[in-house]
């Protein structure tokens, strides 16, 4: 976020002379071109697939967003064959959850796409074991006899763009839940025709209310369910 420009460079500028490229001179290349988990945004449900909702919360998840259709178009309009495949890249407490891919699985996921034309032109998810920012860090100091483990306050800037896993792990635990405001009331489309002045606190807090299950069929015994899986979970994040 605070190199715009570059990334757009690097992300976005830089990824269309590859198929330019090849539709010119190497027609029958096959082009993997890796994205990131970062396009999904905050996740609704989980797993998140290829049909989740596009809603990346940076500058970095929008230029590779916006890559993966410059690929996906040339094989479209020009017959280049490309392939997406969206893996995934501590602060606060480190107990933030992630998906992990071995790079040996995705390079081989990468050479399975590159081999089946079926694939050319789609986009294809990989996941794998879910573990802890701050389990993996621990792991990587043990088998590298690095320096000690530092963990350091959430800088507000990243803080707005983290994808967070509250919502991950309360979705663990049986109970889904909703982001009530995708899109700020402010700015839906039924209040285009009205003034739209700047609402940070309306928009920074939009994203972060979340809807529970409802419904006249509930009964005590449900609403004391979900009252303790909140509980725990937020517990955990403690």
């Amino acid at each position: 976020m605070t190199q715009p420009f570059m990334d757009m460079e690097v992300n976005l500028r830089a990824q269309l002379p590859l198929p330019e490229a090849c539709r010119h001179f190497a027609p029958v290349a096959v082009i993997i071109y890796a994205s990131t988990r970062q396009i999904y945004g905050k996740p609704i449900y989980l797993p998140v697939d290829e049909n989740h909702l596009l809603q990346p919360p940076d500058v970095n998840g929008i230029n590779k967003l916006a890559a993966e259709y410059y690929h996906s178009l040339y094989t479209r309009v020009y017959g280049v064959r490309t392939v997406t495949d969206n893996t995934i890249e501590l602060f606060d407490t480190g107990e933030q959850i992630r998906d992990f891919n071995f790079v040996t699985d995705v390079v081989d996921a990468m050479c399975r796409a590159a081999e089946n034309p079926d694939t050319y032109g789609n986009v294809y998810n990989l996941s794998g074991e879910q573990a802890s920012l701050k389990t993996v860090a621990e792991l990587l100091i043990h088998f590298a006899h690095a320096s000690n483990l530092k963990v350091v306050p959430f800088p507000e800037a990243r803080k707005k763009i983290d994808i967070g896993d509250f919502q991950n792990r309360l979705l663990d635990a049986g109970l889904q839940t909703l982001v009530h405001y995708p899109l700020p009331n402010h700015l839906q489309p039924a209040f285009k025709n009205f003034c739209r002045a700047p609402l940070p606190v309306t928009e920074s807090l939009a994203n972060q209310i979340l809807s529970l299950p409802f419904s006249h069929a509930l009964n005590e015994s449900t609403l004391n369910q979900i009252t303790t899986i909140i509980k725990s979970v937020a517990a955990q994040l403690k």
